[in-house]
């Protein structure tokens, strides 16, 4: 209730203010230099999936890691989490599957925790019904190909 709240409390607010009052003039000046984003190249990553969405990427010791969910369509409730790793960016190889036969597995978001391992989190969503049917999992892991948990 305090989320709904808060977006009505934003749209209560008179159009007449500036956007410059909201802003310092540090960060008006950075947009007004920040180059466009443009997209240099695209590589595939994954294509034996027939359905792969919600990517996370992260560089951690050397290679990237790009983490997402895995199922047999958009809306199935068969998710899996994929973890896939590359030395350049350009050639990708699959290093750990995580998944769970009564639970679907949703938006992994990959970071690097303070002591040098990975976290993993992922939203799931359990396949029977009952007072704790959507979780967070999380795993950790050294390597990205062994994960302990959840």
């Amino acid at each position: 209730m305090k989320f709904v709240a808060s977006l009505f409390a934003l749209a209560a607010l008179p159009s007449s203010i500036p956007a410059q009052d909201f802003a310092s003039p540090e960060l008006l000046a950075l947009k007004r230099i920040a180059p466009k984003p443009e997209r240099l190249s695209m590589v595939p990553v994954w294509d034996v999936a027939k359905h792969a969405s919600e990517p996370d990427l992260l560089r951690h010791d050397s290679r990237w890691l790009v983490a997402f969910r895995e199922a047999s369509s958009a809306t199935a409730k068969d998710g899996a989490i994929r973890l896939m790793s590359s030395l350049d960016g350009t050639k990708w190889s699959p290093c750990a599957k995580l998944d769970h036969p009564i639970a679907d597995f949703d938006m992994p978001r990959l970071q690097t925790m303070p002591d040098g391992r990975l976290l993993l989190t992922a939203a799931v969503t359990m396949h029977a019904d009952g007072p704790s049917k959507f979780r967070t999992y999380g795993w950790k892991s050294s390597d990205g190909s062994r994960w302990e948990g959840p």
